[in-house]
């Protein structure tokens, strides 16, 4: 952002960048073996906070049944790529993204057209839930390509919102994570009842309908 600065993952105190306490450099859960959304999403609060001191304080946080649906994915991730590593860069993505267009948002940082793109892409990411929801449940015909446009339209909206804001690494993450959606073979697997996958994504749709019936996402 011109007047802001951009929320780099490179700058000190700003999410993904120098200044963690938890390690010389990085986040830390590299070498963990075990991922936790709740952790990553409490070390990019510390890190907000820091950058946004002089700003209204931040008061973000990732409630349990969020936690538990970013685990699930992790968890499906991993075993679809066979990399933990991946797993976790992939959720360490998606949460810190989460909590850095939730600063934009409530700190009124955003244009009214950007804030305007992003009740797109609620909607938009919306739809996209429900029909996770429905097709996993056999409640809507399967149709793999429905779901691809839905996430990469739903990466469109997310990367015209935010990309004045956001370092380009940010945004080549935002494209990462929808490439890796959007593989037809990890949607097959997704919906292989067969699958290993088949429980963690269970699970998973299982949190979504609780957050969908909430108006959470």
């Amino acid at each position: 952002m011109s007047d802001q600065g951009s929320l780099s993952d490179s700058e000190p105190g700003a999410v993904g960048g120098a200044g963690s306490s938890g390690g010389s450099g990085g986040d830390g859960e590299a070498n963990s073996s075990k991922f936790s959304a709740q952790s990553v999403s409490l070390r990019a609060q510390k890190k907000l906070i820091g950058k946004l001191a002089n700003q209204k304080a931040v008061k973000i946080f990732i409630d349990a049944t969020s936690a538990r649906a970013f685990d699930s994915i992790y968890r499906i991730v991993k075993l679809h790529t066979g990399s933990r590593s991946r797993a976790q860069k992939t959720m360490k993505h998606i949460v810190k993204l989460n909590m850095k267009v939730a600063v934009l948002y409530t700190h009124d940082i955003l244009s009214e057209s950007e804030k305007a793109l992003a009740d797109q892409f609620r909607d938009r990411f919306n739809d996209l839930a429900t029909d996770l929801v429905l097709m996993q449940r056999g409640r809507r015909q399967l149709d793999k390509e429905k779901l691809a446009k839905q996430f990469r339209d739903c990466e469109a909206i997310a990367l015209r919102m935010v990309r004045r804001h956001l370092s380009e690494k940010s945004l080549t993450s935002i494209r990462t994570c929808s490439d890796l959606f959007t593989e037809p073979r990890f949607l097959q697997a997704l919906f292989d009842r067969s699958s290993p996958l088949a429980p963690h994504m269970t699970s998973l749709c299982q949190d979504v309908q609780e957050l969908l019936d909430r108006g959470v996402v």
